[in-house]
């Protein structure tokens, strides 16, 4: 509790205030479902949320991510710890890691829209655990039409109405 005070202190530091925010509550989808629907049916891997997440953060293949997780320990068809899919996302690519999580289940955890008004930072990603699920978020990336940032959540159509139980900012090395 005494670091995601810290961590929401410092992002209101560096932000300045929440009018700095008023923009982040907009956001789009990217369906990872659609996206990778051939690699999912060929190997029959349900419950593949942590694989799609690897593949479409990195743009690597699916078999590449799948192999990933595997080889921390993901059966075919089954979900993936937190822990295994930490272990596997920092192994995949140097660029990126994540190495802290914040719990934000109390009373069942938060909305997206209250993660973007009350904990995101501008231009970070995110992973975001949702019950028995995860997705990523790209917070701050500018629209295409360039009018303001546009925040892009990499998951399933139903993702944007599930509550966030545990979040983990993306770094860059």
């Amino acid at each position: 509790m005494k670091n995601l005070i810290k961590f929401i202190l410092f992002g209101l530091v560096v932000l300045g205030s929440a009018s700095a925010f008023s923009q982040t509550t907009r956001f789009g989808l990217v369906e990872l479902n659609d996206k990778y629907e051939k690699e999912i049916n060929e190997l029959r891997d349900n419950n593949s949320c942590s694989v799609r997440l690897i593949a479409s953060y990195f743009n690597i293949e699916y078999n590449e991510a799948f192999k990933s997780l595997e080889n921390e320990g993901r059966k075919l068809g089954e979900g993936a710890s937190i822990t295994k899919i930490v272990k596997a996302f920092n192994k995949v690519n140097k660029s990126s890691f994540v190495n802290e999580f914040y719990d934000v289940s109390e009373k069942r955890g938060i909305t997206l829209n209250y993660f973007l008004k009350n904990y995101a930072q501008a231009n970070t990603d995110y992973i975001l655990i949702q019950k028995g699920h995860i997705v990523w978020l790209k917070v701050g990336e500018m629209s295409k039409n360039g009018k303001g940032f546009l925040n892009t959540l990499y998951g399933n159509e139903g993702d944007r109405g599930r509550n966030i139980i545990v979040y983990l900012p993306i770094k860059k090395r």
